[in-house]
């Protein structure tokens, strides 16, 4: 198999992406439980709510020529069920107590997160990636696979759009516009 190499336009776009991602990881690495919450809540609803998530699985099946409709769309109870495990778990400060052992562990955000977003399933996996990721204070850069870019990117502005709704950077999310 051939090696491919990034072009410099593709590298310098890459550079961009992740100073941004880097400067989000700043701000999001400071916020409450509450806060991180919040905007899991509010992401999984942007992309997640029915006539949205209808709009983005017809898109998706188009777009990769895969699956159908209503296998897709059924998907979207599991975005609901990962949010109400997320939520019922602690993130921020102090996440566990053990006296005996004289220990106690922290919640720390990992960093930058890369996504790679497959082609069978473009429409679930970048929210989920998002709740989990956003609740553990990261930021995500997803890369969606070149036949269901257009169906990533939709998923990716849903829920950016959520976050700028409650006043939060859209940074957190990012998508690469250049697959290969």
């Amino acid at each position: 198999m051939a090696k491919r190499e990034l072009t410099a336009e593709q590298r310098s776009a890459l550079e961009t992406i992740f100073e941004k991602a880097r400067a989000a990881e700043k701000i999001i690495e400071n916020y409450d439980q509450e806060r991180v919450d919040r905007m899991c809540r509010c992401v999984a609803w942007a992309a997640g709510n029915p006539r949205d998530f209808d709009r983005i699985c017809k898109m998706g099946v188009e777009e990769s020529g895969a699956g159908d409709w209503s296998g897709r769309f059924g998907k979207r109870h599991k975005i609901m069920g990962v949010l109400r495990d997320a939520l019922r778990q602690k993130s921020v400060g102090p996440i566990e107590v053990l006296p005996e052992k004289g220990l106690v562990r922290y919640g720390k955000p990992a960093g930058v997160i890369a996504s790679l977003i497959p082609m069978t399933n473009p429409e679930l996996t970048p929210i989920v990636t998002a709740i989990y990721a956003l609740k553990a204070r990261d930021v995500v850069v997803f890369s969606p696979h070149p036949r269901t870019k257009k169906t990533t990117f939709e998923v990716v502005e849903k829920m950016r759009q959520g976050l700028r709704s409650i006043g939060e950077p859209e940074d957190f999310l990012q998508c690469i516009s250049e697959v290969n």
